[in-house]
């Protein structure tokens, strides 16, 4: 159709593409496993198509610190649950291995998707000038991060935007397939580096403050039962 814009809707924010043929796609960064992450791709579990990408990067498990890099769906998936129900998954099962911050860094410019991660529950913190070039031009980079003690609150904020899907059949035939899909990302997960899980503490000026302790329910120790007497 003449109105379609792949190159905007797709490639516009992108720091590779669009790409000449399949072969040049295959042959780009995009399909390469970052050696600090790993590239996801986003199945339609309905149709089993294939509609997008999602990344993780800068993994730093030393600092329980990871990135969210290049996102993208395709068209027909945009602005649908898929996007809100990508990244539900991908942080839950960050958070779940331990990690305590998770960060997204965009460009400025690309208004839908800064929007869109501050619905998903990110805050902004801030916005560094001329970051980066793309092509010939200079990008401001806006940096959202989504921390643990943020996400029990934040995962309420999805779930209730999600939920307004939920009479749709096509969403109700994903969320049955929905633990399939955590099991695949799970041994996905294998091939990173996973932090080691520990009592969370934040420095400050006054010194180390610790939180409550990170132990997985899975770790935890169970009380001896009292014998009773005879």
């Amino acid at each position: 159709h003449s109105s379609y814009d792949h190159v905007k809707l797709v490639w516009q924010f992108l720091a590779e593409g669009p790409f000449q043929s399949l072969e040049d796609f295959r042959a780009s960064s995009l399909m390469t496993q970052p050696g600090d992450g790993l590239r996801l791709v986003v199945v339609d579990l309905i149709s089993g198509y294939r509609i997008g990408m999602i990344s993780i990067l800068n993994n730093r498990p030393r600092d329980l610190a990871v990135e969210l890099g290049d996102t993208w769906l395709t068209p027909a998936f945009q602005r649908t649950y898929a996007h809100g129900e990508a990244i539900s998954l991908l942080c839950g099962h960050l958070f779940e291995l331990g990690y305590r911050r998770i960060q997204v860094s965009l460009d400025v410019d690309n208004i839908r998707a800064n929007k869109a991660f501050e619905r998903f529950g990110f805050t902004l913190e801030g916005v560094m000038r001329k970051h980066m070039l793309v092509g010939s031009c200079s990008r401001d980079t806006a940096v959202f991060s989504m921390l643990n003690s943020d996400w029990e609150e934040r995962k309420k904020i999805l779930e209730r935007r999600l939920k307004k899907h939920e009479n749709r059949p096509e969403y109700k035939v994903a969320q049955k397939r929905k633990d399939g899909a955590k099991s695949s990302l799970k041994q996905e997960g294998n091939a990173a580096s996973i932090p080691k899980k520990g009592k969370d503490q934040t420095r400050s000026s006054t010194g180390p403050q610790e939180g409550k302790s990170e132990t997985s329910p899975k770790l935890r120790k169970r009380k001896p039962s009292k014998k009773k007497k005879k």
